[in-house]
């Protein structure tokens, strides 16, 4: 960050659980997208006309939801292990930053 910024806050979220999770949604609506002849090369993209498409299998991701959401909480017992992404908050250091 330099000496524009002073790091406030930091953590890391999203480890393996939350991971595999994200690969199984994204592998899944990849391959139906692709069979309605879509194809994307930058990252996953629904629309509303996916929605509308795929109305059942959004509908069937609102009742697994629940037990997604419990599987990714597996990743409190790794505790000992950083998370791969992270948040940090930050503030501008006027002492040192001027415009």
């Amino acid at each position: 960050m330099g000496d524009k910024f002073l790091l406030v806050k930091s953590n890391t979220y999203s480890k393996f659980f939350s991971e595999l999770i994200d690969v199984a949604v994204v592998g899944l609506v990849s391959r139906i997208k692709k069979e309605d002849g879509e194809d994307s090369k930058k990252g996953m993209i629904i629309t509303d006309q996916d929605i509308e498409r795929s109305s059942f299998m959004f509908g069937f991701y609102s009742v697994v939801y629940p037990f997604i959401r419990l599987f990714s909480m597996l990743d409190a017992l790794l505790f000992f292990r950083s998370g791969y992404m992270l948040i940090a908050s930050a503030q501008v250091n006027k002492f040192q930053y001027s415009p």
